[in-house]
């Protein structure tokens, strides 16, 4: 669930049933706000709805970002005199990102970010709707879009239908979630290690062996929030992502706490040998193969080949005492499997995002691409006419890389130079997750891709 900031003034959605809105902006995160300070239309004319207001980010509690203040700012970032206009279109918060930083902070935490976003988009001054939108679809002169009043806020209520000319998305993204099977034995995704924790609630993982599947940012800062209290962490990756700027250029790369993690499993090859328990024990390995196993084990099986990495010598074995490994085949192989009693082991998925859209069957019939993403063309518009989707949920890999949805509303503002949009038949580049984030276009073949969280932290 993500937690948000509730509404000033609470309205059920009937009250904005009397007109065709020309813009309604679906979302209460970072996206919302930057298509807001966009738009050309009045804030009068705007509609903000959404289930909850803050964003993803409001999950990683006291967990700094990765991600400085300055970039993570609301309103427009195309570099021209415009964009303080844009900022002010949002109307002042109640105090800025800044203002809510220690004096030698650099990054803010979750929480300090997804309540700035929270408090700019509900004291913007216009119209703001906290319901559940169901759907959207064409409608005689325009769009509907289906809502109905959150839980929690009274009776569920019936369904109504806002008319709109326009409507964006900015629905972000979700955790991946484990296959069934996974699921089945217990295994949760990231974001919910992450709201246990900063919540004191360890018990799923203190004293337990605790594997983190995953291969970026969401894996390796979960791997270092669990494995204070765990009995050994092992990180299970299908890569080596590798540190930026040390080992890549890429700056979705291992960043922030997840270089505390490659410390942690540094130091603990030799201080967990000769001291076991003395210093968090964590691991990280790419695995050739992961399964549950009969009489309720896990099995997953690696060869020293694949983890020449800094990491990976410090992960195999032999190691410490907890390391249980046995060799598969001759010595000369190097083929290791590693074995787990379920029953004392915690399994969190960390193997990036998916989208988050409303799941009525007028979203549901429109076409999408491999990983569920809905196709986009130019100016980040779907099949369905005067329908945009914007933020994480259309690819975007960062807050301050996203593309804003190019709306057909007059009066256009002055010309101004604006970062080219993606070109027709493609989708920005997506977000980390951690994420808890990292939290998804792609560039290269598909075995090159990068599957990281999406959500930039």
């Amino acid at each position: 669930m993500i937690v948000g900031r509730p509404v000033p003034e609470a309205r059920p959605p009937s009250a904005f049933t009397g007109r065709r809105w020309p813009l309604i902006i679906v979302g209460g995160g970072p996206a919302a706000g930057r298509q807001l300070a966009g738009t050309r239309l009045p804030r009068a004319d705007c509609l903000l709805v959404a289930d909850s207001f803050g964003g993803w980010m409001d999950n990683l509690g006291p967990s700094r970002l990765q991600s400085y203040g300055e970039e993570l700012l609301l309103g427009r970032r195309d570099g021209s005199e415009d964009e303080a206009a844009g900022r002010a279109a949002l109307g002042p918060p109640p105090a800025s990102l800044r203002d809510r930083l220690g004096p030698v902070d650099l990054q803010p935490t979750g929480e300090q970010y997804s309540h700035y976003v929270a408090d700019v988009l509900t004291a913007a001054g216009g119209p703001v709707l906290r319901a559940e939108v169901l759907d959207v679809r064409p409608d005689s002169g325009g769009l509907a879009v289906l809502v109905r009043a959150v839980p929690g806020d009274g009776a569920t209520g019936p369904v109504t239908a806002l008319r709109a000319q326009t409507v964006v998305l900015a629905t972000g993204t979700t955790p991946r979630r484990p296959p069934a099977p996974w699921r089945a034995a217990g295994a949760v995704t990231f974001d919910v290690a992450y709201r246990e924790m900063h919540a004191g609630a360890t018990g799923r993982y203190a004293g337990r062996s605790v594997l983190v599947v995953g291969a970026g940012n969401s894996a390796m800062q979960t791997a270092a929030l669990v494995g204070r209290v765990a009995s050994d962490t092992v990180v299970l990756a299908n890569r080596y992502h590798g540190l930026y700027p040390q080992e890549t250029d890429d700056r979705f790369a291992w960043r922030s706490l997840s270089q505390l993690t490659c410390e942690m499993i540094t130091k603990s090859r030799e201080r967990c040998r000769r001291e076991l328990g003395v210093v968090p024990c964590v691991r990280h390995l790419v695995y050739d193969d992961l399964r549950l196993a009969d009489a309720g084990r896990v099995v997953f099986r690696y060869r020293a080949a694949a983890n020449g990495n800094v990491l990976g010598r410090a992960s195999l074995p032999p190691r410490c005492g907890h390391v249980r490994a046995h060799r598969v085949g001759p010595e000369s192989s190097g083929h290791w499997l590693e074995e787990r009693d379920l029953a004392q082991t915690a399994v969190i998925w960390a193997t990036g995002v998916e989208p988050r859209y409303p799941a009525g069957p007028g979203l549901a019939a429109l076409p999408r691409d491999e990983d569920g993403y809905l196709r986009l063309e130019r100016g980040c518009r779907t099949d369905t006419p005067g329908l945009f989707v914007t933020g994480a949920c259309a690819g975007s890999r960062a807050v301050n890389e996203m593309f804003t949805a190019e709306l057909d509303h007059p009066p256009p503002r002055p010309a101004v130079t604006r970062p080219a949009a993606p070109p027709t038949g493609t989708r920005p580049r997506r977000s980390t997750p951690n994420g808890p984030g990292k939290p998804p276009g792609r560039t290269g073949s598909a075995e090159s891709r990068t599957r990281v969280p999406r959500v930039e932290r």
